[in-house]
């Protein structure tokens, strides 16, 4: 399961911004941030928020990053 390269691939597919994901979510930049960069793991509240903002079930954001 790779967050990370899900979490580019759908700002990239939505054409949003890591700023906006974290004003949603109501978690700092720099959260979104060490996501993006896989240094820090999503909360499973968090990764439910992240996919109510991109309109995906976890299950398909998911597998965005892992093909």
């Amino acid at each position: 399961m790779n967050i990370s390269k899900s979490l580019k691939i759908a700002i990239a597919n939505k054409g949003a911004t890591q700023q906006e994901l974290s004003k949603y979510m109501g978690v700092d930049h720099n959260s979104v941030s060490r996501y993006a960069n896989n240094t820090s793991s999503p909360t499973l509240k968090n990764l439910e928020l992240m996919c109510e903002f991109f309109g995906v079930k976890v299950s398909e954001f998911i597998q965005l990053g892992e093909g």
